[in-house]
C-alpha cells in the first residue's frame, strides 16, 4: 500500500512540479507569509493559485498542503539519518562505516537506507538533483561589480595549474560549508522549508561523498591537456535572457548561421542577430496558439500557455515541445503556426527532445505526418540520428543507452559503462563516432565499429553533462555541464586537448554555427543576475590553414572558402 501511495504521488508530482512547488513556498516564506512557522489559509490559497498558474493544473489547497506534509516527513527521516554521529567517513576509500548496532538503528524501518548500506549510493532521485542544483545556484553567487564588466574566462589553463584551478573553482562556485551556530542566537522557530531543503541537500552530499559513489567511474577518465584556445571572446549579449524550464533539459539554443541564433526566453522564442545586435520575437506561447493551416492530424484548437521544454531550429523550420506532450511546428518564413499536435496523451508526459533532420525524419516536416513511432521500456531523454540516417542513438532513464535501427526500431547494440541516467547525445559528421552525456559527470565517445567499450571517457568539473554538440567539420566537440562550464575538445586529434570556458550561470544550451568552419559558438546562460548569450568566435590562430609542399604558407580560411566557391561557379 505504501508503494502504491508513493507511485501515485510520483505521478501527480513529477520532479519539475515538485521543484516549482518548493520555489513558490520559499518565495512565500521570504515575503513574510509564514507566521509562527506555519502557512495560514490565505498563504495556502496564494501558493495553490500561483502553482496552478505556472503548471496549468488544478490542484486543490488540500492536495498542496498534503504534499507539503509529505515533504516534511521526508525531511525528518533524512534529518534523523544525518544525526547518527557514529557514522565514520573514510575519504581515502570513499566509504562510510559503522558498527552493526548503529546500522541496525539507522536501517530499522527504512528500506532505502538499507539499500544504501548494501550496495552503496544509487543514482540520485530527480527531486534530490533539482533541490541540490537549485540550492547550489542560490549559494554560489557573489557581488561581481558592474554588469558590463563581467566576462567569462575564455583563457585556457596550463596542465601544471589544473589541480589548483579546479580546487579554487569548486570552492568559489559550490561552497559546501558546514552549518554552525557559533556566535549566533539559535532561533526557537525554524524555517521548515529551509530545513527541509537543506536536509535533502546534506543527504545528497553524504550519499555522494560517503558511500561508494560515482567517483569509481572517474578511474577511466581520459587526462586531457587544458589550456587550448580554440574560441576567443567576442561578445556577451546581456540584452538576451535565455531561460530554462526543467533542470535536466538544456537544448534550448540553436544557431542557424554564424550570426543568427534562436533561444527560449520565458514564453518566447527569440531570434538574435549578432551582426546587427537585434532581437526579435518569433513565437510567443504565453497565450493561445493555434495552427493557421488545416492539415491532417493537426489540433486546430491549439494550446494555451505552453511551457516549452525542448526546441529545435533548422532549415527554416522551428519545433517546440512542451511539458504536456505538446508539439508546435512553425515555418520561419511564414506567419503564424503551421501545425499543433501532442506526442502522447499520457498524464505528466514531457517532450524531452525534438530535432530536425534532413536525411532521416521521424516526423514529415512537409506534411507534418508521423512516419515512425518507436517505444522503449524506460523514459527517453534524448535521441540523435546518424548523418546517414540509418541509426538512432537513444538515451534516457537507464544507465545503458542504445543504438537502434532508424527504420525498424530494433536494438543494434547497447552502450554500457554509465552509472546514472543520460540526457545528451550527438553524432560526429564522419558517421562513425558519437558521444553521449550522463549525470555521473562523464561524456563517453563511441566508435560504431566496436561498441564493446567507449573509446574515451571525458570528465566534467561539477555536474551532469546536459548538452553535446560537434562542429560542422567535426574538428571540435563541445559539452556543457548543468552550470558554469563548457568544454571544447579537439575531436579530430583524439580528445587530447581541451579548452575550458568558465562563467557564472546555468546553461540553457550550446550550439555551433552550421557554417563549414563553425566560426561561432553560442552559449545560453540563465542566471538571475547575469543571464546572457555568450558568442565566442573561432580563434584567429585556429582559422589559419597550413599547407605543405615545396614551401609552407598560411592561408586564411575565409579566403580559401571564397576561392573554392568561385571554382564551383
Amino acid at each position: 500500500m505504501a508503494q502504491e501511495t508513493q507511485d501515485a504521488d510520483n505521478k501527480m508530482w513529477p520532479p519539475h512540479i515538485e521543484k516549482i512547488f518548493i520555489d513558490i513556498m520559499v518565495d512565500e516564506q521570504q515575503k513574510g507569509n509564514m507566521e509562527h512557522d506555519v502557512f495560514k489559509a490565505k498563504a495556502w490559497l496564494s501558493i495553490t493559485k500561483t502553482l496552478n498558474e505556472q503548471i496549468v493544473k488544478s490542484f486543490l489547497p488540500k492536495q498542496v498542503k498534503d504534499k507539503h506534509n509529505r515533504l516534511r516527513q521526508k525531511q525528518r527521516k533524512w534529518g534523523q539519518f544525518l544525526r547518527h554521529t557514529k557514522l565514520i567517513s573514510n575519504k581515502t576509500t570513499q566509504t562510510v562505516t559503522a558498527s552493526e548496532e548503529v546500522w541496525a538503528n539507522v536501517v530499522a524501518g527504512d528500506s532505502m537506507v538499507a539499500a544504501l548500506q548494501k550496495k552503496g549510493s544509487a543514482p540520485d532521485s530527480d527531486e534530490e538533483r533539482a533541490l541540490k542544483e537549485e540550492l547550489a545556484n542560490e549559494a554560489r553567487h557573489t557581488q561581481l561589480g558592474d554588469d558590463d564588466c563581467y566576462n567569462p574566462n575564455m583563457e585556457g589553463k596550463t596542465q601544471d595549474d589544473s589541480l589548483v584551478d579546479e580546487q579554487t573553482q569548486r570552492a568559489d562556485k559550490r561552497p559546501m560549508e558546514e552549518p554552525t551556530t557559533k556566535g549566533k542566537k539559535v532561533a526557537k522557530k525554524v524555517d521548515r522549508v529551509s530545513e527541509m531543503t537543506m536536509a535533502l541537500q546534506e543527504y545528497t552530499v553524504l550519499a555522494r561523498e560517503g558511500f561508494p559513489t560515482k567517483g569509481e567511474s572517474l578511474m577511466d577518465c581520459k587526462v586531457t591537456k587544458k589550456g587550448s584556445s580554440y574560441y576567443e571572446f567576442r561578445r556577451n549579449s546581456r540584452s538576451v535572457k535565455p531561460t530554462i524550464l526543467h533542470f535536466q533539459l538544456r537544448n534550448l539554443v540553436w544557431a542557424t548561421s554564424k550570426h543568427d541564433v534562436y533561444l527560449m526566453s520565458n514564453f518566447s522564442v527569440i531570434h538574435w542577430s549578432s551582426l546587427n545586435c537585434t532581437r526579435q520575437e518569433v513565437l510567443n506561447v504565453s497565450g493561445h496558439v493555434a495552427p493557421s493551416e488545416k492539415l491532417p492530424g493537426s489540433l486546430l484548437e491549439g494550446f494555451t500557455q505552453t511551457q516549452v521544454s525542448s526546441l529545435s531550429v533548422k532549415e527554416k523550420q522551428l519545433l517546440a515541445g512542451g511539458f504536456q506532450g505538446e508539439l508546435i511546428c512553425k515555418h520561419l518564413n511564414r506567419l503564424g503556426v503551421s501545425f499543433c499536435s501532442r506526442t502522447t496523451s499520457d498524464d505528466n508526459a514531457i517532450t524531452n527532445a525534438v530535432e530536425i533532420y534532413v536525411s532521416s525524419r521521424d516526423f514529415d516536416m512537409e506534411k507534418f505526418q508521423l512516419s515512425k513511432h518507436f517505444q522503449f521500456p524506460w523514459p527517453v531523454n534524448h535521441t540523435s540520428v546518424s548523418p546517414d540516417g540509418k541509426l538512432l542513438t537513444i538515451v534516457g532513464d537507464n544507465p545503458e543507452g542504445m543504438l537502434v535501427d532508424s527504420q525498424t526500431g530494433k536494438t543494434v547494440m547497447t552502450l554500457c559503462g554509465y552509472l546514472d541516467f543520460s540526457f545528451a547525445s550527438a553524432w560526429h559528421p564522419d558517421n562513425v563516432t558519437l558521444a553521449t552525456g550522463n549525470q555521473d559527470k562523464t561524456c563517453r565517445v563511441w566508435d560504431v565499429r566496436n561498441l564493446s567499450k567507449s573509446v574515451a571517457v571525458l570528465n566534467g568539473n561539477i555536474g551532469a553533462i546536459r548538452s553535446i554538440r560537434y562542429s560542422s567539420d567535426g574538428q571540435y566537440m563541445a559539452m556543457a555541464e548543468a552550470a558554469d562550464f563548457v568544454h571544447v575538445y579537439d575531436a579530430k586529434n583524439g580528445f587530447e586537448k581541451e579548452q575550458e570556458i568558465d562563467f557564472f550561470g546555468e546553461i540553457a544550451g550550446i550550439s555551433f554555427s552550421p557554417d563549414t568552419e563553425s566560426e561561432s559558438l553560442f552559449i545560453g546562460v540563465w542566471d538571475r543576475t547575469y543571464a546572457s548569450l555568450l558568442g565566442p568566435k573561432i580563434s584567429s590562430n585556429v582559422r589559419k590553414l597550413v599547407t605543405s609542399g615545396h614551401a609552407e604558407r598560411e592561408i586564411d580560411v575565409e579566403e580559401l572558402s571564397l576561392t573554392l566557391n568561385l571554382k564551383k561557379v
